[in-house]
C-alpha cells in the first residue's frame, strides 16, 4: 500500500498458503516467510517500482522453521528466528547468500521477532519463557546479551528506530525505549478495547522526529 495512502496492491499470490511477517529489504526486494513447503521458510520477492517481478525465491533451506526476517541496514545480512537446533533462537546469515550463524542462546526460552540496530552491530528480540516476555539485545559479533527492563509488563514485537531507540508493544499500547537509559515513553495509548498494536516499524525519515 502507498505510504501516503491508497488501495493495497497484491505482491505475492497467497492461495491456500500462509504468509506472515513481511519485511522490506530496501526498495529492491520484499522478505517474507511462508509454509508453502511444510515448515516455515524465508523467501525474497523482487520488486520493480513497487511491483512484483518474477517468482519468489527461497532464502533459507535449513531444517525447522525460519521466520521474521529482518535485513541489516546495509542489506548484506539478515537476522531471523530459527528452530534448526530444536530451540527457537535468533540467527544471522549473509544476504543474498551466506551460511547460518546462531546469535542468541535462549536456553529453554523462545526468541522471536529480531530486528537490527541502526549501526548493524546489535539485534533486539523478544524472549518468551514461562508465559512471560522480555526484550533482549545481543551483540552480533559474539552473541553477548543485555536484558532490557522497560517499566511496562509483557513487552513484545520490538523494532529498532533509525535513532538509538526501540519501539515495542505492551499492555495494549505502543512505547519507545532508550536502550542506554532504560527509560520508556508512550507513543500511542492503549486502545481501550478497540484493538491491539502489532509489529511496529519506522519509515526512514522518522530519525529526525525521535
Amino acid at each position: 500500500v502507498p505510504s501516503a495512502g491508497g488501495p493495497p496492491r497484491r505482491l505475492v499470490q497467497i492461495g491456500p498458503l500462509n504468509f506472515w511477517g513481511t519485511r522490506l529489504a530496501g526498495d529492491r526486494e520484499m522478505l517474507f516467510h511462508t509454509n508453502r513447503l511444510g515448515d516455515f521458510h524465508i523467501y525474497a520477492q523482487a520488486l520493480v517500482d513497487g511491483r512484483a517481478q518474477g517468482a519468489a525465491r527461497p532464502v533459507t533451506q535449513d531444517r525447522g522453521h525460519q521466520q521474521w526476517a529482518s535485513p541489516s541496514p546495509a542489506g548484506r545480512q539478515i537476522v531471523y528466528a530459527s528452530t534448526q537446533t530444536g530451540e527457537q533462537a535468533s540467527w544471522g546469515r549473509g544476504y543474498p547468500e551466506g551460511s547460518p550463524r546462531q546469535i542468541s542462546h535462549p536456553r529453554g526460552a523462545s526468541d522471536t521477532c529480531p530486528a537490527w540496530s541502526p549501526d548493524g552491530r546489535q539485534v533486539v528480540f523478544e524472549r518468551s519463557q514461562g508465559g512471560l516476555t522480555s526484550l533482549v539485545v545481543a551483540r552480533v559479533s559474539d552473541g553477548r546479551e543485555t536484558a532490557l527492563a522497560p517499566s511496562q509488563k509483557q513487552p513484545h514485537h520490538p523494532c529498532w528506530a533509525p535513532s538509538p531507540a526501540i519501539a515495542f508493544v505492551a499492555q495494549g499500547g505502543l512505547y519507545l525505549l532508550d536502550p542506554l537509559t532504560q527509560k520508556s515513553r508512550e507513543l500511542l495509548p492503549p486502545s481501550g478495547g478497540g484493538g491491539d498494536f502489532f509489529y511496529p516499524n519506522f519509515s526512514p525519515e522518522v530519525v529526525e522526529q525521535l
